[in-house]
């Protein structure tokens, strides 16, 4: 569906990778239940690049 070349805009993601993200964020913009699952994820992972928490639990 999306060319494999860089995307306009962009210093390397291609077409494919931008477009998915973008129609990603498209379908989640209204839904709060995705918005709140995006928080609690992006929460998760910064404790556990931090440190603070394990990948297991």
């Amino acid at each position: 569906m999306y060319c494999e070349r860089i995307a306009l805009g962009e210093e390397s993601r291609a077409c494919r990778e931008a477009g998915a993200r973008t129609a990603f964020e498209k379908k989640i913009q209204d839904k709060n239940t995705w918005k709140m699952y995006k928080q609690a994820y992006k929460k998760y992972y910064a404790r556990c690049m931090k440190g603070n928490m394990s990948a297991a639990g």
